[in-house]
């Protein structure tokens, strides 16, 4: 008996920036994100008279994910959500100083994201500056065992990160007065 080949499929969405929202228009990509078993191929960042846009690729296949099963079918089993990662609120398990930190990492992240003309969750996501506000990686070793953030980000953006996190660190310890 064969098994049934699901086919790859590709949509390309070009998100253009609104000035007037000071954002991507990006409300259609993230809706079809969600509701598909869907990745991104290619990302490619250009100006549309003197706008900046993003173009990108997506592969997606006629598999349901399953928030979209979820909708047509009602909630899943719970066997079937047992098998899941389970969903973590990162950002609401941060106390304290976390919290400061996790502050001072989005406000560098919206500035440099704007700086370069990108969206700020392409640069990281809420969920990875929580787990380096949590983690307060200090090197750019710990930093990369992050989820998500590999070699490229880490030149690109490791040395800016562990000088937060590592000013944080050091303004937050009491003065010696030995």
């Amino acid at each position: 008996v064969r098994g049934s080949t699901i086919g790859k499929k590709y949509k390309i969405f070009t998100l253009c920036y609104s000035a007037q929202q000071n954002s991507f228009q990006d409300e259609e990509f993230r809706a079809f994100m969600e509701y598909q078993s869907a990745s991104l191929v290619s990302a490619k960042f250009f100006y549309a008279n003197s706008q900046p846009a993003w173009t990108m690729l997506v592969e997606y296949s006629d598999a349901p994910s399953c928030k979209e099963v979820s909708s047509r079918h009602g909630p899943l089993p719970a066997e079937w959500t047992s098998l899941l990662p389970p969903v973590v609120d990162t950002i609401k398990e941060l106390v304290d100083d976390d919290v400061l930190l996790y502050n001072l990492l989005r406000q560098w992240r919206n500035n440099k994201a704007k700086e370069c003309g990108y969206s700020p969750g392409i640069l990281f996501t809420n969920e990875q500056l929580a787990k380096m506000a949590k983690l307060k990686p200090c090197s750019l070793q710990k930093l990369r065992e992050i989820p998500g953030v590999g070699n490229g980000k880490e030149e690109k953006y490791g040395a800016d990160l562990v000088g937060i996190i590592q000013n944080f660190l050091q303004r937050k310890q009491p003065p010696n007065h030995g």
